[in-house]
This record gives C-alpha cells, sequence and structure tokens, in this order.
C-alpha cells in the first residue's frame, strides 16, 4: 500500500483532471492505508523487520512529497489569485482608488 502511494506520488501530472484523478486515488489509498495499520501487530519476523523499515523509509519520501506538492498548490492558488487581482485593476484602475487624505484643487 505504501509502495502505491508512493508511485502515484511521484507521476508527474501536468493535465488537470489528471491531477484531480490523481488526488482522488492518492486519498483512497490513504484511507485504506489508515484501515490496515491498526492490524499490525507484533512480535515480527526478520522479514516483517525489513519490510517495517522500508515502509518508513518509503513513509518519510511518501511526507516530504506531499509537503512538496501541498507547497505547488498553495504557490499556484497564490499566482491565481494575484492574477485576478491584476486583472481586475487593469479593468477598472479607479475602482478601488483609496479616498481618505487626498488633495482636491480648488478653482478661486
Amino acid at each position: 500500500m505504501t509502495q502505491s502511494i508512493y508511485e502515484v506520488l511521484l507521476d508527474d501530472c501536468v493535465n488537470e483532471e489528471k491531477r484531480d484523478e490523481r488526488l482522488t486515488r492518492l486519498q483512497t489509498l490513504l484511507d485504506r492505508r489508515e484501515e490496515i495499520l491498526p492490524l499490525i501487530r507484533d512480535p515480527f519476523t526478520l522479514d516483517e523487520q525489513t519490510m517495517g523499515n522500508e515502509i518508513l523509509r518509503l513513509n518519510n519520501l511518501i511526507q516530504s512529497a506531499m509537503v512538496q506538492n501541498r507547497n505547488e498548490i498553495q504557490n499556484k492558488i497564490t499566482r491565481l489569485q494575484a492574477s485576478k487581482s491584476t486583472v481586475k485593476k487593469y479593468v477598472d484602475p479607479f475602482g478601488q482608488v483609496n479616498k481618505d487624505g487626498t488633495f482636491y484643487d480648488r478653482v478661486k
């Protein structure tokens, strides 16, 4: 299960639709793994200990990949919001002018 999660995270999705499918698949795998983890009980054989160490190594890689993916998504959202703000200012440049403290010339 952990190996499948790691493989999904390694898949680089450029397409929006595939990215959504990837996130859905990732959530499904994480939910299934969460159900399986409480079933693991000791004592462990040597093979099970080796597998457990590999799972822990992969889990660290998964966590760092998920943090990186989250940061990429946050950066995209920030850039999108900045782009929307720029477009809005371009369309209506005087719509959000702060009138507090402005100086008006009066003709005498």
